[in-house]
Order: C-alpha cells, then structure tokens, then sequence
C-alpha cells in the first residue's frame, strides 16, 4: 500500500495560520475524528433568513461577488512524491524493490458564518510503481456542518468517502503474504452525527451515531464487504481545573452482506482520565471493556487500556511516548480474537526556523488466540522512522523521510526512502 503524504495535514495547519483561529474540524488522518475537540471561533456575523439566496448573502455579508467570496474560503494544494521501497511484497525471500511515484492534489474550503462552520475538503493521489507498470487513484472526501446556536448546546454531522487501493494479498496466520502487484480496490462510506450539552460548569454529555460501509471491490464473493451501525454517549466531569475524567457506553453492530453468518454485535463501557502535569505535559490513560456478541451469544470480554505522556520539553522539542493493550473479537477475519501490544515513541526537533527534524520508534506484539481447528499465531514487528522538514517558503517545503521495518514471524525486512515536496495556492 502506499502511503499517502502529509500534504493534507500541512495545508489544514496553513489555513489555520491565514484564517486567524478559525478551527476545522474533521480535517485529521483520522476516519472519524472526535467532532467536539475544538470550539468554533466566536462572530459576530448574523446569520440572513434562509429563504435568500447563497449569492445574496454573501453579497449582503461581505460585499464582494460570490465566487471570489468562495475563492477567498478556498485553499489548493499540490505535491509530489518518490518513495523507494526495496521489498514491496512483505516476503522474506526473493524481494521485489520498486519507486513509487505519486502525484497529490487537495481542495479544501471552510467558511465559519456566526454559530454555524460547514466545508469540505477533497484529496485524490495517484500513483505509479515504475518496475512493476501498475497505477492507480485514490480519493478522500470530507464534508461537515457544525453548529453552534450558544448556550449548552451543540451539533455536529459530517460525511467521509475513501476510495483505496493497494497491492493484493492473501494471509498465513495472522501475517499477510503478498501475491502480486494486483490492485485491491477498496470503497468506504461513512455518516457521523453528534450533539454535545453541557449539564453543568464541571459536566459535559456527548453522544453520537454513525452509520458505515465497507465495500471490497476486488473480492468476488463479497465476503468482507461490511456495515457497521455504532452508537455511543460520553460524560466528562471536570475534578479540578488539570483533571478530568471521562466514561461512556458504545454499542456496534456489523452485518456482512455475503455471509450472514458473520454478523455480530458488541457492547461495552469505557474509563479514563487526563491530567495537566503542567502547561507542557499531559498525561492521559484509559480502560474500555467490551462484551462482543456472535449469534446471539456472549464470546467473552475485551478488556483494553492504553496511555499517553506529552511533553513539551522547550519550544523547538517535543516528546510523545504512548502504550496500547488491545484485544479485540473478529468474526469477519475468520479468527475469534486477537491481542495486540504496541508501545511507542515519537520525539520533532526544530533544528532552525526553516528545518524541523522527527523520529519515531515502535513495537508491536500480537497474538491471535487458538479457535477451532487454527493454532495460536503470535506476530511481531519493529518499526523505526525518521525524517525532515525544510519549508522553502511559507507555501512550500520539502521532506525527506526513513523508515525501517522488521517483522520477526517471518523474518521480514522493509527499507523505505522517500522524498517529497508540497506547495499551496
């Protein structure tokens, strides 16, 4: 699979910079981000009937035609990136190198109006892998409408489409055994709607529904197409002005429209808390239980905890170290559960104005449980990362990045260099 760059990311820190505290939600690599992590800029902007036409508000509001009112509230970017890779495949023999080349484009336009901010943002990357003659596009599409009336109240809906494709393979165990240069093509679909209301000084109540679809485009039978309905309410109480705890419920459900006998659905609740060590550090930690459902009946408990320490050691160094103990129940991969460790760390360094350097070091443990007739397989994985940021211009930098993988199942190496450069308009 190849790996899509930062060139959204750094275009959304752009337009926070030339908006001036306007906040975009929704615009991380996350699929569904938390739609409550940031607050809408106050405005005094007052929001016309809706029975007037979009061309005449904007003409009332800001005295300027409409298209270069919506140029203005548009941001573009392209990029450009060459990455080579000397084992492309995964295989621990017979290695197949390769340089993928990708050509990146991004829209994204955001228009706060008083207590309501909607926008969207659009990414397509197309790529080539030169020895092996293969091509294909991928799309991202982002739209959210966020309201805000004041008060204890808040809305928020947003819609997300992915359109993937990477390079076939099959699986032995729980490790995955690339078979050719194939595109599997993959197309997800998701709605989110959410409400948050603030019950006191100290309390906040969030709930969310959203709905899912996974289809496999390349998979004849359709037996991993999915649709996952989830649903979910949160509290937040706030003990003292650096602590705060947090819990909720979730409820997911997952239908597999070509093979019935895949559905399942689980409940569960979840705990945590954060601290502010100081203005500089922060320290999160949280405990989720789950209770998953297959036919009708109770397949144990997932029991998951994970934290994070972030650290602004001075203004140019910042350090994040994090720990996951998941475990997880999946019918749809034809195994019942697995568990995975994962501990991490990840340090930037400004070296000057012009040049940020980062590093990234992590390790994964997983093991799937024995079920049925297929034995226990344990899995692991070193990854090493290592890059730089030179920013040409304010619109335009370069990247420079390493990265290392060791997979000690199959006795599975990976290096990966790659260089890249991006500019907005």
């Amino acid at each position: 699979m190849v790996a899509k760059s930062s060139l959204r990311r750094w275009l959304v820190a752009l337009t926070l910079a030339g908006w001036a505290a306007v906040s975009i939600p929704g615009l991380a690599w996350a699929f569904t981000p938390d739609p409550f992590q940031s607050e809408p800029p106050p405005s005094n902007d007052i929001l016309p009937p809706p029975s007037i036409s979009p061309e005449d508000i904007y003409a009332q509001q800001e005295n300027i035609p409409f298209f270069k009112y919506v140029a203005e509230r548009t941001q573009l970017g392209l990029g450009y990136d060459a990455v080579f890779d000397d084992n492309i495949l995964l295989k621990d023999n017979d290695k197949l190198d390769d340089i993928i080349q990708t050509l990146e484009g991004v829209v994204i336009f955001n228009d706060p109006r008083g207590s309501i901010l909607y926008g969207a943002q659009y990414e397509v990357n197309a790529f080539r892998y030169i020895r092996n003659d293969a091509n294909a596009i991928d799309h991202d599409l982002v739209s959210y409408f966020d309201l805000d009336p004041g008060g204890r109240t808040r809305f928020r809906a947003d819609y997300s489409m992915n359109v993937n494709n990477s390079l076939t393979f099959g699986t032995v165990g729980i490790d995955l055994l690339r078979t050719g240069t194939d595109f599997q093509r993959t197309v997800e679909h998701q709605g989110k709607i959410g409400m948050r209301y603030v019950l006191t000084k100290t309390n906040t109540v969030k709930t969310f529904v959203s709905y899912k679809t996974f289809d496999d485009q390349t998979a004849a039978d359709a037996s991993t197409d999915r649709q996952t309905l989830r649903a979910g309410l949160d509290m937040e109480h706030a003990l003292t002005p650096t602590w705060t705890l947090f819990g909720g419920t979730t409820f997911e459900k997952i239908t597999v429209p070509g093979d019935g006998l895949k559905d399942n659905d689980a409940y569960g609740g979840r705990f945590g808390v954060r601290h502010e060590l100081s203005p500089s550090e922060n320290l999160d930690g949280a405990l989720e239980v789950d209770r998953p459902q297959f036919r009708g009946q109770e397949r144990g408990t997932d029991i998951n905890y994970s934290g994070t320490w972030t650290h602004l050691i001075n203004p140019r160094t910042d350090l994040r170290i994090s720990y996951a103990n998941d475990r997880t129940t999946s019918f749809v991969t034809g195994r019942s559960q697995f568990r995975s460790r994962t501990p991490s760390m990840g340090l930037s360094y400004e070296l000057t104005p012009r040049i940020k350097t980062n590093f990234r070091a992590s390790y994964e443990k997983q093991k799937s449980e024995s079920s049925g007739t297929s034995p226990a397989q344990e899995h692991r994985q070193y990854n090493l990362r290592g890059g730089l940021i030179f920013q040409v211009r304010e619109q335009m930098h370069l990247t420079l990045e390493y990265s290392n993988t060791r997979s000690k199942s199959r006795d599975i190496t990976s290096h990966i260099f790659s260089f890249g450069v991006e500019a907005s308009f």
